[in-house]
């Protein structure tokens, strides 16, 4: 077993494990925004980090913002004691770095710096007030820490503003804010037709700023996401995450037009959305509404990071960001869960020559299923199956859309079960084509009888071919593992080739003298 581990290079290391990253392995945020006060700690796989603790407590900071052109007073008393709080849980974590950073709210306020000082004095953390374009910029590379491919303009909307920012090839481009929030939109005296030709008159003035056509606008926010969740019980979207979720704009109008239809209560029971959050929907629909009728993007898509993931993203060493979070994720579940780290790259280079035909997208999360497939070996054997999936489906992974992540889901529910039984998750296979269905059963067979060849001959002494001409699929070993080619091995290698409708080869190489 130690001489199998021991042929994993440094080379090939995760870069979890690279020392340089050690300083954002646990990184504390305390965001002081309009509406509350949050404190995330990350932890785990740093480029797609997990969240170690995450809470929330509702100030109100901007609540008279807009009579008053102050901060809240009561607000401020309840953001200052949860600000101490935090800052007490934080370092009691012995977190590698504590950051404060404030919003709009402060940013307007014109006793903002005056708090920020209050709260130094009292707690010892240095509250960073950021700009409007800074926030914007935090925003969005929140957004590319999860998604590296994001080509689009982020949208961030909080209580009392909302940023923009041009997202492209792992870059921030443009940065602009408005006064769109929704508290500062409920304190005009306006009524809808009024409010919504103003809403218009500043999304047209955002439009000539930001004067690429957008395919994708990234939404990022409370108000945004509880707007999300609606999209997904009005059109009984099959899965419930919210990160990397897509619907058209014109889903996005019916939905608004839905909710704008429903009571407060009626929405809170059907969709267990806060009151808090859905009283703001109102307005907060109507700036969406002007920014589909304006922008005429192609879809909408969600993301669940922002600033707080921005301030960590731009504190990773290049090699960090550059690196892939889905993978790097999987790599660093392998490590703490699996029996045998590493071995997920030696599963990959065995199922591979059966995949070359395939997209770069697709052999990558090939990959990264062999990187979790052994990471639930302590489930029930009768649940393993199961538990892959909704692990696969439900986890906090980054670089993973919908359709990945059902396929990844399925990818793994075959390694561990060989019949195609998906009870409660029928309706997700909805997200795939056939030939992806088809094509996750494949890779979870190969999966299933790798996992047993290759525990006594990682080193490459056993391949897997398939030979399109013959249409066979080839099982080489050599003479001196002939004996590990018993029922159950050749079982799996039968349902594999039925699998991929080819006649199975199992081939004794004999060892030259």
């Amino acid at each position: 077993m130690h001489l199998y581990l021991s042929t994993i290079s440094d080379s090939t290391r995760p870069i979890f494990q690279d020392p340089v990253v050690e300083r954002v392995r646990r990184v504390a945020v305390i965001d002081v925004g309009s509406n509350s006060v949050r404190l995330v700690v990350f932890d785990g796989a740093a480029r797609s980090p997990a969240y170690f603790f995450n809470e929330k407590v509702l100030c109100g900071l901007g609540a008279s913002l807009a009579e008053t052109g102050k901060l809240d007073p009561s607000g401020k008393e309840r953001a200052l004691s949860a600000i101490a709080r935090f800052v007490t849980i934080a370092k009691l974590m012995n977190v590698s770095d504590l950051v404060g950073v404030g919003t709009a709210a402060l940013r307007e306020a014109s006793d903002g710096q005056e708090f920020a000082e209050t709260i130094f004095k009292k707690t010892r953390l240095e509250l960073t007030i950021a700009s409007g374009e800074h926030e914007a910029n935090l925003a969005a590379n929140g957004v590319i820490l999860g998604w590296p491919e994001a080509n689009g303009l982020v949208s961030d909307i909080g209580g009392v503003s909302m940023e923009l920012a041009d997202v492209n090839n792992m870059q921030v481009g443009l940065c602009e804010t408005s006064s769109l929030g929704p508290l500062v939109l409920e304190r005009l005296d306006l009524d809808n037709q009024a409010l919504e030709h103003h809403i218009g008159n500043e999304v047209a003035k955002l439009r000539k700023r930001f004067a690429r056509k957008y395919k994708t606008i990234y939404l990022v926010g409370g108000s945004w996401r509880a707007i999300a969740k609606l999209d997904i019980f009005r059109r009984n979207y099959p899965l419930k995450v919210l990160n990397e979720y897509k619907s058209s704009p014109q889903e996005y109008l019916k939905t608004l037009e839905w909710a704008n239809s429903q009571t407060i209560e009626n929405l809170q029971e059907k969709t267990r959305i806060s009151y808090e959050r859905l009283k703001h929907i109102q307005k907060a629909g109507m700036v969406l509404k002007s920014m589909i009728n304006i922008f005429q993007p192609k879809e909408i898509a969600i993301s669940s990071n922002g600033i707080r993931e921005g301030l960590l993203y731009l504190r990773m060493p290049k090699k960090l960001q550059d690196s892939d979070p889905l993978l790097e994720a999987c790599a660093f579940s392998e490590y703490s869960s699996a029996r045998l780290p590493g071995y997920g790259d030696y599963l990959y280079e065995f199922i591979h020559p059966l995949f070359k035909q395939h997209s770069f997208e697709k052999k990558r999360l090939i990959r990264a299923a062999c990187l979790l497939h052994d990471v639930s070996w302590r489930a029930h054997p009768d649940y393993r199956a199961i538990i892959c999936f909704e692990n696969a489906t439900r986890a906090n992974l980054g670089g993973l859309d919908h359709p990945g992540r059902v396929f990844l889901a399925l990818s793994l529910f075959h390694r561990y079960k060989n019949q195609s039984d998906y009870g409660e998750f029928e309706n997700l296979l909805s997200l795939l084509e056939p030939e992806e269905i088809r094509l996750a059963e494949i890779v979870g067979k190969a999966m299933r009888l790798g996992a047993m060849l290759l525990v006594v001959s990682p080193e490459g002494l056993t391949t897997l071919k398939f030979k399109p001409k013959k249409n066979n699929l080839v099982l080489s070993l050599p003479e001196k593992l002939r004996s590990i080619t018993g029922e159950v091995v050749n079982t799996r290698f039968r349902a594999l080739a039925t699998a991929m409708d080819c006649e199975a080869k199992i081939n004794i190489e004999e060892t030259s003298t």
